[in-house]
Formats: C-alpha cells, sequence, structure tokens
C-alpha cells in the first residue's frame, strides 16, 4: 500500500437496552395476587435475551485518506458511515435498506468539512458537493493527441509511456494523412512561396499554387516518413510532452530546448533530435528533384532544416501555452 494513501474499515457495536425489558417496582406497590405483571416483565426479558445479537446495531465506516501520491500538493480524505435501516414488509418478512452518511475534507474549502446529505449506496456524485476538488489522475486513455495547428502532444497530466510499433503507426498516418492541419500547414507555406513567387517558373495563377502545394505537401510527407522510421528505429520519442514545471520562462526553455532534443526508450534519458532533423535534411533534399531550379540539394536540405529550427520551437511554445491561450478565448 502506497504511504500516501490510507483506508480504514470497521464497525462499531452499539448495545441497545430497552427500557421496557427492566422489571422494576416502586415500594408501595401493592403486587398482583397472581404474579401476571411480574411474569409479562420476566417472559418478555427472556424472549429479548435468547437471541443476544439481536440486541446489537452494527455501524461499519470507511475511511479513506489520499495524500501527495494523488492530489501533488493536497490532502483529501472521506469518511463514509453506512446503517442499516429496518423495513417491515410482512409479519414474517423484513428488508434492510442501506445508506451511506459521507462527510468529506476538501484543503480548498477553508480547512472545513463539508456534509452531504445521506444518499443511496453507490450514488455519491462529487458534482452534489460545492468547490470539491477533483483529483487530478494521470491520463492514461488516448496515447495518440495530434493537435491541427501545434502536432502531436502529451498532456502535463499524461504519463509519458513509450510508444508501441502499432502506435506510431498511427501517429504517423494522422501526422501525414488523416488530419487536416497537415493540409492547413501546406495551404500556410504555399501562400508564402506564391507571395514570394518560388519558384518563379510556376508562374501565378491557380495554376502555379497548385504546383506549390503539391510540392509543399510531398516535402512535408517524406519528412514526415522519414522522420517517423527514424525514430522508430532508434526507439526515440516523437511527441512534444507539456512541461511539468512552473513558470513561464521555464515552460518557454522546455519548449525551445524540446526542439532540438527528445527521450530515449526510457522516457526519461534525453538524445538529440537525429531523426527530426534529419528527416527534415532528406525531405528538403528529395524536393530540389522536382522543382525546376538548378539549386543545390544541400541548400534546398539546408532551407528545410532552417525551417524546421523556427517552426518546431513556435510549435512547441503554442503547444506548451494551448491550454491557456483556449481559457482566454473562451472568456471574450
Amino acid at each position: 500500500m502506497s504511504p500516501h494513501r490510507l483506508t480504514v474499515n470497521a464497525a462499531l457495536l452499539l448495545l441497545l437496552t430497552p427500557g421496557s425489558s427492566v422489571a422494576q417496582s416502586s415500594p408501595g406497590t401493592p403486587a398482583s395476587p397472581r404474579g401476571t405483571a411480574g411474569n409479562h416483565s420476566r417472559d418478555q426479558l427472556a424472549e429479548e435475551t435468547r437471541d443476544p445479537v439481536a440486541g446489537f446495531v452494527l455501524v461499519p465506516f470507511q475511511f479513506n485518506f489520499n495524500g501527495r501520491a494523488v492530489l501533488a500538493d493536497k490532502a483529501f480524505f472521506n469518511l463514509d458511515f453506512q446503517q442499516a435501516n429496518d423495513v417491515h414488509i410482512l409479519h414474517e418478512f423484513n428488508t434492510i435498506k442501506p445508506s451511506i452518511n459521507p462527510t468529506r475534507s476538501f484543503s480548498e474549502v477553508s480547512g472545513s468539512l463539508v456534509v452531504a446529505s445521506p444518499l443511496p449506496a453507490g450514488r455519491i456524485p462529487a458534482q452534489e458537493i460545492p468547490n470539491a476538488p477533483t483529483a487530478r489522475v494521470p491520463e492514461q486513455s488516448n496515447p495518440i493527441r495530434v493537435n491541427w495547428l501545434y502536432g502531436a502532444y502529451v498532456p502535463r497530466d499524461a504519463e509519458l509511456n513509450a510508444l508501441t510499433g502499432p502506435q506510431r503507426k498511427t501517429l504517423y498516418l494522422h501526422q501525414t494523412f488523416l488530419t487536416w492541419g497537415i493540409y492547413f500547414k501546406t495551404a500556410m507555406f504555399s501562400l508564402g512561396d506564391q507571395a514570394s513567387k518560388s519558384p518563379p517558373q510556376w508562374g501565378d495563377g491557380i495554376d502555379g499554387y497548385g504546383k506549390r502545394f503539391a510540392s509543399r505537401y510531398g516535402q512535408f510527407a517524406v519528412q514526415n516518413t522519414l522522420s517517423s522510421a527514424g525514430n522508430f528505429i532508434l526507439g526515440y520519442e516523437p511527441r512534444y510532452d507539456r512541461c511539468r514545471c512552473r513558470g513561464a520562462w521555464p515552460r518557454i526553455r522546455h519548449a525551445l530546448v524540446r526542439n532540438f532534443v527528445t527521450y530515449d526508450r526510457s522516457e526519461r534519458e534525453r538524445r538529440p533530435q537525429i531523426a527530426l532533423y534529419g528527416g527534415a535534411l532528406g525531405a528538403g533534399m528529395v524536393a530540389s528533384v522536382w522543382k525546376p531550379t538548378q539549386s543545390s540539394a544541400w541548400v534546398s536540405g539546408y532551407q528545410s532544416v532552417v525551417t524546421q529550427v523556427v517552426f518546431g520551437s513556435f510549435s512547441n511554445v503554442l503547444g506548451e501555452f494551448a491550454p491557456e491561450i483556449g481559457r482566454l478565448l473562451k472568456r471574450k
């Protein structure tokens, strides 16, 4: 058991002695000639003491304590009392209806207890308790998260686990074909090429833009293919993980550094982004083959690497602060 998590189950046994079961006679009270009242009290007492367990009431309770192992720097405890209510149906049959009386404590509620009304067992929705904080449990559901603008990422509260082969394949397909972000990125870069007339031999208009769009998409597809293959062979992490630190500058520094380093199979040791920049260099050199200009393949590869440095750093910073940006936009 974790030292920060404690569960105690116990029960309270209450002995109930009905006042009617004790026969008392006050001085001066005449006794019945045949002892009817005395016999009745003695018979009733004998009947009630025949089963001594029937005189006990079982009140079980459970105490749960969660410390830093689950809630970071917060503490949370939950104390539940369960009572059994005897409901009479017929003379021969009774039923027992259990109910739970929860008592909960949250660190944000000014150190006071929040007592909820009794609810049926198994139905204690957290949303009915005002201002109740939710335990921050690491997300495990979806390891493949691809944003249309800043690419694949791992949330701050999610555990960073190495991707399997099928998961890497799924990520590659989403980054290259299945999400419209790749087409938006291609359209934006193509507009820049159109404005700068690069290359000039493709001219203006829709025909020239179509050629530039196809060229950019082909270059990005080759880059994703080479990078994904390289990361698979090396066992490197292809996603960006949001910083678990606090403060603007540490998070910006993490985003910028992660554009040049990644994690190996252990997801702890950092390694240079060999596959990422090797893919960018190779894609630029391949794209020079179908362009009408006679520029060197190495020059085209170098330009692709510079693009990755600039755009990759911007994407990481944007992905790092995307939750805060989203909340600001929703307020407006």
